[in-house]
C-alpha cells in the first residue's frame, strides 16, 4: 500500500465479510471512513440517516456525511472533527443530540485513526453509542438536584450549573434580576408559615408565567428569588418586571395584595462577574424596597 491509501489496502473478500456480520451482532454502531472522508462500511444504518425506501441495494459506501444525514449541522461538524483527524492524527470524542417527531436522542461518537504496518494512516474507526437513556437520566437527577421542593423554579445550586451552560454563548447583554417579598415576616407573625410559603410560591408564580423562554428563575433562598436574563436589555428587564408588577398586583392572600421589590443590573461587558451583577441588582432591589416598605407601611428592617 501506498500513501496509505485504503483502496490499495487489499484485504480477502470473504474475510470483511466475516469481520461486518461480527460486528453487526454488537448493540453499537461501528463505521469506517477512507481518506476522503467517504464511508466504506458501516454497521448499521441508524434513523439519522436518509436512506431510500424500498431498495434493498443501497449502501451507505462513498458517502460523505453531508450527503445522509438529516441533520445537516451535525453532519457538518462530523466532516469537521473528521478533518482534525486527519491533520493530527489523534483521534476524538463527542456528544450531538437529535430531534426528530417531537423525540430527543442522544449519541456519542468516538472516532480514532487507523494506520497500517507502516505506519501511514489509512483511515478513520468510528463507534457511536445511544446515550438517550443515560442523559436523560442525568437531566432528571440534575432537576431533582436543583429544583426548589417548594415552588418548583430551580435553587441556588443551579447558577454554577448555568454558568457552566452559558460560559461559550453569545448572552450580552446580560440582565440580572433580584427580587424580594415585601412584609413576609408581618405574612407570617399573622397568619402562620403555611400562609407565608403560598406567598412565596405565589411570587415564583408571576416570575415564571411571564418570564421570556431563555430566562432562567432560581430561588436564592428564603422570600428571594433572582432571574438569569440572556440578550435581554436593560428597557426589555424593565418590562419584564412591570409586566411581573402587574400579575403581583391580581394576587390577593386573605386581605393581603401580594408585594415584592425588584432590582436589576444590565451589562454588556463579558469580563463581568455573574456575582457583581447580582450585588448590582440586589442593591438597586433594596433601594426599591425601602420605597415600597414606605408606601405600605411596613416597619424597615
Amino acid at each position: 500500500m501506498e500513501n496509505g491509501n485504503f483502496d490499495d489496502f487489499k484485504i480477502n473478500e470473504i474475510d470483511i465479510n466475516f469481520v461486518e456480520r461480527m460486528l453487526k451482532s454488537l448493540p453499537s454502531n461501528i463505521y469506517f471512513k477512507d481518506m476522503e472522508g467517504k464511508y466504506v462500511f458501516c454497521t448499521h444504518y441508524w434513523n439519522h440517516i436518509n436512506t431510500p425506501k424500498n431498495d434493498p441495494t443501497w449502501t451507505i459506501r462513498g458517502k460523505y456525511d453531508i450527503d445522509i444525514r438529516k441533520d445537516k449541522e451535525n453532519a457538518i461538524k462530523a466532516m469537521e472533527e473528521d478533518k482534525r483527524i486527519f491533520a493530527t492524527k489523534k483521534g476524538t470524542s463527542y456528544e450531538i443530540k437529535f430531534d426528530e417527531n417531537g423525540q430527543t436522542e442522544y449519541m456519542q461518537l468516538i472516532k480514532n485513526p487507523v494506520f497500517d504496518d507502516n505506519g501511514n494512516m489509512i483511515g478513520i474507526v468510528g463507534l457511536i453509542n445511544d446515550i438517550t437513556r443515560t442523559k436523560l437520566l442525568e437531566d432528571k437527577l440534575e432537576r431533582m438536584a436543583t429544583l426548589d421542593s417548594l415552588t418548583g423554579v430551580r435553587n441556588r445550586s443551579y447558577m454554577d450549573i448555568w454558568i457552566e451552560k452559558n460560559k461559550n454563548l453569545d448572552i450580552y447583554p446580560l440582565t440580572v434580576i433580584v427580587c424580594d417579598c415585601n412584609g413576609l415576616k408581618r405574612i407570617n407573625d399573622h397568619y402562620g408559615h403555611l400562609v407565608g410559603d403560598r406567598y412565596i410560591i405565589k411570587t415564583a408564580e408571576a416570575l415564571m408565567t411571564c418570564k421570556p423562554e431563555n430566562a432562567s428563575v432560581i430561588r436564592a433562598g428564603g422570600d428571594e428569588f433572582m432571574v438569569f436574563m440572556p440578550n435581554t436589555s436593560e428597557a426589555e428587564a424593565a418590562q419584564y418586571m412591570e409586566k411581573v408588577q402587574d400579575y403581583i398586583s391580581n394576587i390577593h392572600i386573605f386581605d393581603e395584595t401580594l408585594s415584592i421589590a425588584m432590582g436589576s443590573s444590565t451589562t454588556t461587558d463579558i469580563s463581568k462577574r455573574l456575582e457583581d451583577l447580582i450585588s448590582l441588582a440586589d442593591k438597586a432591589m433594596y433601594i426599591q424596597k425601602e420605597i415600597d416598605h414606605k408606601r405600605l407601611g411596613i416597619p424597615s428592617r
